[in-house]
């Protein structure tokens, strides 16, 4: 059986297996050093956005993940009061600084779901003010213009902890770029459109990472060929059907009295060309037109792109019936893909948000003097766990575990329930 590599026709040579360390010598083991992937099959960030803005089901796909991870009711925690009175006027008033970024923090949030989902990736800005020493604004990069920074032989460039030293944003090939605003490490070989930035600079918020984490992967890439596949599917359909309205048309010119010329038969070819819309035409009895139909079967195409559809939908972990709004399910069958949906969108909302902590608000407490990192916390809540909750409450009431007292009944809600 062939592997994926053999499948998809990637690389060439025996396949070899590799572990981290090698043959333990009297208990000796060596240092793990992350490496440079191999990134030849992976899709160009290009191509992934390409899909996304034209493929239908994968742009409604998308958008309704960042819509319920937007629609989720984020708040910001912190013990010391300080610190969140701190974020909480930082992330209100992002977007309406006249130096800095003109994102909202809602913006901001939306641009990191969308691009986590598209890229596997999202690249956050930190902007600082003039001496260097705080972190005053956050702005969302294109993904597609930013690397890691590398060395000669296209290497990424790491410090001693493994840790990549940078990341390079590239210009158009046209734009030089004649001076360089941070200083540049020895061992980084940047090229003649390329800004250095420091990794502080940049924070990268990863979607799902595999291997050493350098390259994450989103919800695109996986479905990526079979988007493709469906695609040229549907041009052949679109060709199929545009052929039924405008078939080719023979003509066969002379009989066995005429012999046909080389002008008659351009005389005749001329006349269809200049007949595609017209409803009447004279030619001579021995000219004989007539019809290529297409043979092509329209149920096996729609089968295959059914196919491809539903691979499409699996790939991105959201129910069809909410991608393409097809297919009739039942109350209990909607209720269980609506708890997968909630699995699929604490995965997501888990990853964003602890990275969030971690690669943003973690400088920006360390550059403050914070002793303690806020964190953000959401409750993804659906129509059935609403209604499942008031159903809950109502039971509560009924049985009597409730009094008169309103605060009573209140603080009794919040224990159960789990409110703060």
């Amino acid at each position: 059986m062939r592997t994926i590599t053999q499948a998809l026709q990637i690389g060439a040579g025996p396949i070899t297996i590799s572990t981290p360390f090698d043959a333990a010598k009297d208990g000796e083991q060596k240092d793990t050093k992350k490496t440079t992937p191999d990134t030849q099959d992976r899709i160009n960030p290009e191509e992934l956005e390409l899909t996304y803005r034209t493929n239908p089901a994968v742009f409604n796909g998308i958008n309704k993940i960042v819509q319920l991870a937007m629609s989720a009711n984020v708040e910001l925690r912190a013990n010391d009061s300080k610190v969140k009175k701190y974020f909480e006027d930082m992330l209100t008033n992002l977007g309406y600084s006249d130096s800095g970024s003109d994102l909202t923090w809602d913006e901001l949030l939306e641009n990191i779901f969308r691009h986590s989902c598209i890229y596997g990736k999202s690249f956050i800005e930190n902007i600082m003010n003039k001496k260097g020493n705080r972190i005053v604004d956050w702005d969302t990069v294109d993904p597609k213009k930013i690397d890691y920074a590398k060395n000669s032989i296209k290497k990424i460039a790491f410090d001693q902890y493994g840790r990549n030293v940078g990341y390079v944003q590239s210009l158009p090939m046209d734009q030089k770029v004649d001076k360089q605003k941070f200083k540049v490490p020895e061992e980084v070989s940047l090229p003649t459109n390329g800004i250095y930035l420091p990794r502080e600079n940049l924070a990268q918020i990863k979607m799902f990472k595999v291997g050493d984490g350098l390259y994450p992967i989103g919800l695109v890439e996986p479905l990526y060929r079979q988007s493709l596949w469906k695609l040229n599917v549907e041009q052949a359909m679109a060709n199929s059907i545009w052929r039924i309205g405008f078939p080719t048309t023979v003509a066969k010119v002379g009989d066995v009295n005429h012999e046909p010329t080389p002008q008659q038969v351009q005389n005749i070819l001329q006349k269809i060309k200049e007949n595609k819309f017209n409803t009447e035409m004279a030619i001579p009895y021995y000219y004989d037109l007539s019809f290529l139909e297409s043979k092509m079967d329209m149920n096996k195409i729609v089968a295959n792109l059914t196919y491809f559809g539903n691979e499409e939908v699996a790939g991105m972990g959201v129910p069809k019936t909410i991608v393409t709004g097809e297919g009739q399910t039942s109350r209990s069958t909607l209720g269980t893909q609506s708890s997968l949906l909630n699995l699929t969108m604490k995965d997501i909302m888990d990853n964003v948000v602890t990275q969030i902590r971690k690669y943003m608000f973690a400088p920006v407490c360390r550059l403050e003097g914070f002793k303690e990192i806020p964190s953000l916390t959401y409750d993804l809540v659906s129509t059935d766990e609403l209604n499942a909750k008031a159903r809950r409450l109502l039971q509560y009431y009924k049985s009597g575990l409730f009094h008169d007292d309103v605060e009573m009944i209140q603080k009794k809600i919040s224990e159960i329930e789990g409110f703060k």
